[in-house]
């Protein structure tokens, strides 16, 4: 589902914003730290009682997030998948939480789930960053960004899009704001991950 510009200008400030706000300044861009840092409580699947988990996988087999009675989000998620899914996923429900979609335990309208794809999308691997890096293919952003290759295959598509719309437009405000932000250096790239990694399967 295609949104209105507007709609895909207001997500991608929100990412600034978002961004801005976590203090977030090296890739990868990682989905528990933003949680965590939005006061957003992470549930992994395999924490949950059988039954608990049983009725989750019937709500989806990757993730969703509640408001429990205390008014904290929750975001519930399968940790059996690979660290690049459930990040996704993560940020993916992050997305809903942002953009003010309401609990997804009743399902999110194709509207808000295209508003929330992109902004997983958009935060994963931002074109402004992805020029930074200077990738020769889609391997490059699988490694710097810690995607899967789907997500780095359409990456690099948005990419280049930008990246031609960039020879006749000037950046904008958003753009600068998420530049500024972050050093791009291989090897915090790999601590980070090696350190997420880990956490992630102890």
């Amino acid at each position: 589902m295609r949104l209105p510009d507007e709609n895909y200008e207001y997500i991608k400030g929100e990412v600034a914003h978002i961004l801005r706000k976590c203090r977030i300044r090296c890739i990868p861009i990682n989905g528990f730290e933003i949680a965590m840092k939005l006061g957003i409580i992470l549930c992994p699947y395999s924490a949950l009682s059988s039954i608990q988990r049983e009725a989750a996988m019937k709500i989806s087999t990757d993730g969703f997030f509640i408001e429990d009675n205390q008014e904290r989000n929750i975001i519930y998620y399968n940790d059996l998948k690979s660290y690049e899914r459930t990040n996704m996923t993560i940020l993916h429900e992050i997305g809903h939480c942002v953009l003010d979609h309401g609990v997804s335990t009743n399902g999110h309208t194709e509207f808000e789930e295209a508003e929330a794809k992109f902004f997983a999308k958009y935060i994963a691997a931002p074109p402004p960053l992805i020029d930074r890096i200077h990738p020769e293919s889609e391997w490059d952003i699988m490694e710097w960004f810690c995607i899967g290759w789907q997500a780095a295959h359409y990456a690099m598509l948005y990419y280049e899009k930008w990246k031609r719309k960039r020879e006749t437009c000037v950046a904008e405000d958003y753009e600068f704001v998420i530049v500024d932000l972050f050093v791009t250096r291989k090897n915090n790239v790999r601590k980070r991950l090696s350190a997420y990694q880990e956490r992630l399967h102890a």
